[in-house]
């Protein structure tokens, strides 16, 4: 089996909390092929209490030392797994400092967990990793406090709203799912209360059901079709299609699919009736308990399906 990732950012804020996400790395990297980049973040506001004096001075050279000592002990850790792992210890913005070491490392990877607050010296990683989200090119792993670590993946949910932006996610599935044995399974959500579509509020109700149906056979029809293209790579592959708002859908199937890992696209969303895939991801991050691998979308196509795109324009 190949390394899944290859070169991983890894925020550390010398939190035990912020610690949770090493043990989700084997799941995404192999020692012998992976490097690991561990960034630590001394941000201004931790010793901002005043002009500069010689005690301030000292003050901020300790927490530099504390932070580089801290990093040290986790890099000889990870080296007893077999990792290569190199430390970065930075003062500065945290968000933008580890978007700056995966720039610099070409990172194929940033993974950290949220809400890793504990004590007035830790950052916010709520916050942090919201803004990593919006801003990073890298495909981000997210791992929500207290969340258990499997010694695999078993199961992979694949969110699609059917546009070529939200498929970029289905090449990580794959790549994982190929490496891992994973299943996947495809979900596609109709939307029926959608800003950007109000056909069904000008429809009687046995016309708007007739629609609602006939968004969900093209839905299907749509996933069976990502099926076959998944299943030719050796994959084994499931589809779902629900109604619902996206956010709640994709929550609520991680549960009752006993699914280990999410990975789906920010900003899927072309042409009309698509969901709002920055926000669905915000919405995501906020509500799901498993680990979470957002893809940063990079298309600019139009949709895959054209069944989904008639539905949309239809009168």
């Amino acid at each position: 089996m190949n390394a899944i990732y290859r070169k991983i950012v890894v925020p550390l804020d010398g939190s035990p909390l912020a610690e949770e996400i090493l043990p989700h790395l084997q799941r995404m990297a192999l020692p012998a092929q992976s490097e690991v980049h561990l960034v630590g973040v001394l941000e201004a506001w931790r010793y901002a209490m005043g002009t500069p004096d010689l005690a301030m001075i000292d003050l901020v050279q300790y927490l530099r030392d504390d932070l580089q000592n801290y990093l040290a002990q986790q890099q000889e850790t990870l080296q007893k797994q077999g990792y290569r792992v190199t430390i970065h210890c930075r003062d500065g913005d945290a968000a933008l400092t580890i978007i700056d070491v995966a720039n610099a490392i070409h990172a194929d990877l940033i993974a950290m967990t949220t809400h890793g607050r504990s004590g007035v010296r830790r950052w916010t990683l709520g916050s942090v990793a919201e803004r990593v989200l919006h801003e990073a090119e890298q495909p981000l792993l997210i791992v929500r406090h207290e969340t258990v670590s499997t010694d695999t993946l078993k199961y992979l949910l694949v969110p699609l709203d059917g546009s070529a932006m939200s498929e970029e996610a289905l090449a990580h599935a794959t790549n994982i799912a190929q490496a891992t044995g994973a299943t996947l399974l495809l979900l596609h959500v109709v939307q029926t209360i959608d800003p950007t579509n109000q056909r069904l509020l000008f429809q009687s109700k046995a016309e708007a059901e007739s629609t609602v149906h006939q968004w969900m056979d093209e839905g299907q029809r749509y996933l069976e079709g990502v099926r076959q293209r998944v299943a030719k790579q050796g994959i084994r592959c499931e589809t779902r299609v629900r109604l619902g708002d996206p956010d709640r859908v994709i929550c609520a199937t991680t549960i009752d699919a006993g699914i280990d890992l999410v990975v789906m696209s920010t900003h899927g969303r072309t042409g009309v009736r698509r969901w709002i895939y920055g926000s669905v991801a915000n919405k995501v991050l906020r509500g799901l308990d498993c680990p979470l691998l957002l893809v940063r979308s990079v298309a600019a196509g139009e949709t895959l399906e054209e069944p989904l795109e008639r539905s949309s324009h239809a009168n």
